[in-house]
């Protein structure tokens, strides 16, 4: 599924690697050790994923449908 929102697609994995990050910190993983390790997936995703392109019916106000032509 592509995502309606547009930039970078790490933005759309923050949330799961917050929740990674936060059950570190209760398995008493250091928390350079987890700070590390959010930072390597963030430029893993960020350089494995191309940025998407805004998508112009949300960010110009194009119409969307056959009027969109």
């Amino acid at each position: 599924a592509e995502a309606a929102v547009g930039g970078l697609f790490s933005a759309q994995m923050v949330i799961p690697l917050v929740h990674s990050y936060i059950l570190g910190v209760y398995l008493d993983i250091p928390i350079a050790t987890l700070e590390n390790e959010f930072t390597n997936a963030i430029t893993a995703i960020d350089h494995r994923a191309p940025s998407l392109p805004c998508d112009p019916h949300y960010f110009d106000n194009k119409p969307v449908g056959r009027h969109s032509r």
